[in-house]
Order: structure tokens, then C-alpha cells, then sequence
């Protein structure tokens, strides 16, 4: 690899071209990745196809698990998949998303190349007339409109380099008008952890659901949401651990949970906020934890005054003595304890509320920075996270830093 440093000598028009050329590669496979997929009639590009087949390993894109699998190339082209056994995520198993890659790849249905709607039909076009029409309607609408007139939506499917590009590429264009779905996905997220320990993500790998004592799942259904993760948590019980599933719908992941709690919806920030007070009155908070490691904990005690049984009993439809048993496995297993959670948490108007009291929680057990304990989120999307380090927010910048 050569040791001169990378120029890129270019004008702000060629860099859209390129950006925009990037992006539609990486998301659409390009002409390639379609090889054996092109309609009749349709000769594969040139170098598309070799002569030998090779496996690659790589990584499903649709949910945050991060399967493996490994995919067969011909030249560019994907030509076949098969298991990738000793992948430490999934050992091999799909969910039905990740399984059905490639006929998803190769579907009939699947756009291949640029279309213009051109009286009142689809009319297939080149990449470079599709890409020039695109550079100069963006360069029209900032010159009569502004730059703040255009809205560019990112995706938490890009990889990170591509985030960091798309970012890049609205600041070039004059505007911080750039956001993706982890705005209405786990941003509530980052922002309650954020606000609690400074960095908005999981503490904990997927392979260190084996460790847990007791898994507290609020706000989550991984058996149908992150089907191939359940297979982590099945061999936490299998190991001994307890799974404790509190949720206002009975569902698949109650089925298989040790003990199921139904509460009223939204009110998890009481819920969490009563264990807390529950421990605080046996004695049992980690206060070690809390003076050494912890700032502004008093705030918080403040707030335990007003969580009393009683009153945690008539905010989320739980029994006093369901509570106190809660609070009781607490006692029982800390400080391996796993707090899991995903849309469920965060879709609230105080969804940031609530992942702040999930954290606590685990501050007061002392089960953060810990193998076995800790914050087990679960998001949505292949790249939520590293889409919101690294790439399109309108608020902050590539690293979290401020846009101010």
C-alpha cells in the first residue's frame, strides 16, 4: 500500500457526481452485483463475471444482530450463500430476512438500473445521464431556493464510511438538513445514556448474554424482533440464568421468559424508579458504587422519595407485592444483571426518561462495566449506531460534536 497521502482535488459539482455514484454502488449493488440477474436480452458488464468461484465472508445488513454468512463470488457478481458456522454471532443460523439475501438480491422485482419517467412510462437511462440530471437539479433548487431548502435523509443501513460521506456531502451543499431513522428509532436512546455516562450505546457484546444472572427484558420482544440474539439469551437460562420478561402484550419472548410481569404502557420510568426505591429501603443500593464511581446521585435520591409501593402500585398497574418480588430478584442476582430494551423504551414522549432510569437502575446494582451485567439494547436497523457516530444527524457533527 502506497504511503502517499490521498488528494481529492475537486470541485464541489464533480464531488456530488462522486458521492452520488458511491452511495448508489453501495446501496443498489451496481451493475454487477446484478450479473446474473439481468433481464433477457442483457449482456453482464465487463469483469462482472470470472472464471472461479470464490467465498467471502460477510455480514447481513438488515437488523442490528449482525449474522454472518458466507456469500459466493464470480468475478463481481453474488452467485450463491452459504452458513458460516463458526461466526460467533450466529454460528451459522439465519433468521428468515438473512436467509432469503440472495433471492432478495436477484429478485425480478429488484431495480437494476437509473429509470425517467418520460410520458407516462419508466424509460431505462445511464448512470451518467442519471447522475447529471441529479447534480444539476440540486445545483437549480440552492440557486433559487437556498441550501436549506433540500432535506437529505440517510439511512442507518449505511456503513460508516458511507454515513461520514453522506454527512459530508449536505455540509458541502450548504446545510446541516440531514438526519436518518435512528431519529425516530434509538435517539431517545443516545440521548438517556448519553446524559447518563457520557457515550450512547450497549455496554455489553451479544455473546455476554451467557453470563447474565437475571435478564430484565422491558420494552423488548427478541424473539421476533432479533430472532438469532434469543439463541444468546436461551443459553444464558440454559446456563442458569433467570429471564424476567415485563411487557404490557403477552408475547413469544414471555413465552420463553421465567417469570412475566404485565404493566400499564409508558409508565416504566415509575416501575424502575420504584426497585430503585425498594432497594434503597432494604439497604441493598451498591453505595461503594455510587460514592466511588457515580456523580450527582443525591439528585436522583430526591426523586426515590416520591416512588413509594403504593404509589408505584396505581402509576403501572403492578401489585405492591409484584413490585417488592421484583425488587427482590434484584437483591437476588446483582450485580449480574442485564437490562434489555428497544422500541418498547423508546417510542414514548419520555422515551429519553425512561432509558435514563433503565441506566440508573444498573448504576445502583453496580452491574455496569461488567461482564455479566450491564445495558443490553437492542436497535433496529444493521447500523444505527455507527449511522449516528458517524454520519447524518442535523444536530451534531461526526463524533458528536456540536454543529454550534
Amino acid at each position: 500500500m502506497s504511503s502517499e497521502p490521498v488528494s481529492l482535488d475537486l470541485d464541489r459539482r464533480s464531488f456530488m457526481k462522486a458521492s452520488a455514484l458511491a452511495g448508489g454502488l453501495a446501496l443498489g449493488g451496481g451493475a454487477t452485483g446484478h450479473a446474473l440477474a439481468q433481464e433477457g436480452g442483457e449482456e453482464p458488464p465487463d469483469g462482472a463475471l470470472g472464471n472461479e468461484g470464490e467465498m467471502v465472508k460477510t455480514v447481513c445488513n438488515y437488523c442490528s444482530v449482525g449474522c454472518g454468512f458466507k456469500g459466493e463470488r464470480k468475478g463481481d457478481a453474488f452467485v450463491g450463500q452459504e452458513p458460516w458456522f463458526e461466526n460467533p454471532h450466529n454460528n451459522g443460523s439465519l433468521c428468515s430476512k438473512g436467509a432469503s439475501i440472495y433471492g432478495t438480491e436477484h429478485s425480478e422485482k429488484r431495480l437494476k438500473h437509473p429509470m425517467r419517467l418520460e410520458g407516462g412510462e419508466w424509460q431505462k437511462i445511464s448512470w451518467s445521464d442519471a447522475l447529471a440530471e441529479i447534480t444539476d437539479e440540486f445545483e437549480r433548487i440552492r440557486r433559487e431556493h437556498g441550501p436549506d431548502s433540500v432535506m437529505w435523509m440517510g439511512s442507518a443501513h449505511f456503513a460508516n464510511e458511507e454515513a461520514y460521506a453522506f454527512r459530508k456531502l449536505a455540509a458541502l451543499y450548504g446545510t446541516t438538513n440531514v438526519d436518518h431513522q435512528a431519529r425516530i428509532c434509538h435517539s431517545t436512546t443516545v440521548s438517556g445514556l448519553a446524559n447518563t455516562w457520557g457515550y450512547g450505546a450497549m455496554t455489553n457484546t451479544l455473546n455476554d448474554y451467557r453470563n447474565y444472572d437475571l435478564l430484565f427484558i422491558i420494552g423488548q420482544n427478541p424473539a421476533e424482533a432479533h430472532p438469532i440474539s434469543m439463541q444468546h439469551i436461551l443459553e444464558g437460562q440454559k446456563r442458569g440464568g433467570k429471564i424476567i420478561n415485563v411487557d404490557p402484550r403477552y408475547t413469544k419472548t414471555s413465552a420463553h421468559a421465567d417469570e412475566f410481569h404485565r404493566m400499564r404502557p409508558g409508565t416504566d420510568v415509575a416501575l424502575m424508579m420504584g426497585i430503585m426505591r425498594y432497594l434503597r429501603d432494604q439497604g441493598e443500593l451498591d453505595r461503594g458504587m455510587l460514592a466511588d464511581r457515580v456523580q450527582g446521585w443525591p439528585d436522583v435520591e430526591v426523586e426515590l422519595d416520591k416512588y413509594d409501593l403504593d404509589t408505584v402500585a396505581d402509576i403501572t398497574w403492578i401489585s405492591r407485592e409484584s413490585i417488592k418480588h421484583l425488587g427482590d430478584q434484584f437483591i437476588e442476582h446483582k450485580p449480574n444483571i442485564q437490562i434489555e430494551w428497544a422500541m418498547g423504551g423508546t417510542q414514548h414522549n419520555n422515551g429519553t426518561q425512561n432509558i435514563r432510569s433503565y441506566a440508573l437502575t444498573g448504576l445502583a446494582t453496580s452491574g455496569i462495566g461488567r461482564a455479566g451485567g450491564g445495558m443490553q439494547v437492542m436497535r433496529g436497523h444493521a447500523n444505527v449506531q455507527g449511522a449516528t457516530d458517524l454520519g447524518p444527524n442535523s444536530h451534531i457533527l461526526p463524533g458528536y460534536y456540536s454543529v454550534e
